[in-house]
């Protein structure tokens, strides 16, 4: 989030998209990291606690993929959707 916050302050489209992709390998590492750290813990727990862990993970495996999406093609990057589209 800083890092986006930092993308859209910056006045130049290079630093722009350098802040993006830092921002989304960020998120891609966080991800990964949380993902792999419970795996073990989830092998122990009842039947019900996986399936919704793995209903969560879905649900936040897809919108942090789509923030940088939405981010990249909105207002702060390249313009090609309004800001009605990104809110």
């Amino acid at each position: 989030i800083v890092t986006g916050l930092i993308g859209a302050l910056s006045q130049t489209m290079l630093a722009r998209y350098t802040w993006w992709l830092v921002s989304t390998i960020a998120s891609s590492s966080c991800c990964t990291t949380c993902s792999s750290a419970s795996e073990a813990l989830l092998r122990s727990a009842l039947t019900e606690v996986q399936s919704t862990f793995n209903t969560l993970t879905v649900l936040v495996a897809v919108l942090w993929t789509a923030y940088p999406i939405l981010w990249i093609i909105g207002n702060e990057g390249a313009g090609v959707v309004g800001l009605g589209v990104e809110t």
